[in-house]
């Protein structure tokens, strides 16, 4: 099942941009987080925490809390089924990749 969604979240980042997907999930606590699959990390907070050789298997994405927005970087661990995320606050976690739904822009 672990790699049937690997591959599932992987096929949604191939497609083209014009029917590009993103993945969020918004928490009990009313946090809502967004992961951008076609655009490459570009918060320098967050670039500054990850080591240069690693950077570009990093993709964008934003946190929202009530009133305010926050950039953030993730990636793809598909053998672990995990999303690795750090935001531009220093927060860093692995969530699983179930967690997240697929949103149509």
């Amino acid at each position: 099942m672990k790699h049937l969604l690997a591959a599932l979240v992987l096929s949604l980042f191939c497609l083209t941009p014009a029917n590009a997907v993103d993945l969020t999930k918004r928490f009990d606590d009313g946090v809502t987080v967004t992961l951008h699959g076609d655009a490459p990390c570009s918060d320098e907070k967050v670039l500054a925490m990850i080591k240069p050789e690693f950077r570009h298997t990093f993709f964008a994405g934003t946190v929202q809390y009530s009133d305010r927005t926050i950039g953030l970087c993730w990636k793809l661990y598909p053998e672990l089924g995990v999303l690795g995320i750090v935001d531009a606050e220093e927060n860093v976690g692995e969530f699983p990749m179930s967690l997240f739904s697929a949103v149509s822009l």
